[in-house]
C-alpha cells in the first residue's frame, strides 16, 4: 500500500501519540536505543494540535494507519519550552554558509518519528519533502538537533535526507546534541528520483 505525505489534522493525533510513546528514551531498553532511534521529548496533545491548526504538522499514512510524522515549532513556541528554548540559544550561536543562524529566517524541525514497519522505504524523504514544500514559503532554513547516541536518526537523516551538520553543545540535562540544518531552497538527496 502506497504513503500519502499529508498536513496532519486533530483526527491524526491520538496515532501520533500513541507512535510517539513507543519510542521514547526512557521506555526503550538500554540495548536496543542504538538499533532503534529514540525521541527525547514527549509532546503535549495540545502541542500537536496547535502545530496541525497552523500547518505545521506532516504525517504518512496509508489508508488505515500512521506510518510517520514531523512536527515543526516557531521561533516563539520553541523560546517557551523547557527543552527546546536551550537547544534555540545554543543553536543560534552557530553558523551555517558563513552567516550566524540567529540572522536567518528558520523554523524548528522539532521532531520526526517513523514507525519501525515503515522505515527503508521513503517515508523519511516524503514526511521531509513534504514539510519543505510547505516551510519554505516562510522560511530560509529548518534547525534540529540529533541526540548523539541516536546513531539511527543520525545516519538517516544525513544520509537520506541532506542536513547539514553546524555543530555540537552538551545539554544541562546530560545529553549531548548535534545541531543540524536542512536548506529550504536547495534541491536534496531526496529529490534525486524522487524516492
Amino acid at each position: 500500500m502506497s504513503l500519502q505525505f499529508k498536513l496532519g489534522g486533530q483526527e491524526d493525533i491520538p496515532q501520533v501519540k500513541e507512535l510517539l510513546g513507543r519510542n521514547l528514551y526512557l521506555g526503550i531498553p538500554m540495548g536496543q536505543r542504538a538499533n532503534n532511534g529514540f525521541l527525547r521529548y514527549d509532546i503535549e496533545p495540545e502541542v500537536f494540535d496547535r502545530c496541525a491548526r497552523e500547518g505545521n504538522l506532516v504525517v504518512a499514512r496509508n489508508e488505515r494507519e500512521l506510518a510517520g510524522y514531523m512536527v515543526c515549532f516557531t521561533k516563539e513556541q520553541s523560546m517557551n519550552n523547557p527543552f527546546f528554548s536551550e537547544f534555540l540559544r545554543n543553536a543560534q550561536e552557530m553558523e551555517f554558509e558563513g552567516k550566524k543562524i540567529s540572522n536567518l529566517n528558520f523554523v524548528i524541525y522539532a521532531q520526526v518519528c517513523i514507525d519501525k514497519r515503515f522505515r527503508h522505504q521513503g517515508t523519511l524523504a516524503g514526511l521531509h519533502r513534504t514539510m519543505r514544500d510547505i516551510q519554505r514559503e516562510k522560511y530560509d532554513i529548518g534547525i534540529s538537533e540529533i541526540d548523539q547516541e541516536n546513531a539511527v536518526s543520525w545516519n538517516a537523516n544525513i544520509k537520506r535526507a541532506g542536513v547539514i551538520h553546524v555543530g555540537n553543545y552538551a545539554a544541562s540535562s546530560g545529553a549531548n546534541w548535534r545541531v543540524v540544518v536542512l536548506n529550504l531552497h536547495k534541491k536534496l538527496p531526496f529529490d534525486e528520483g524522487r524516492q
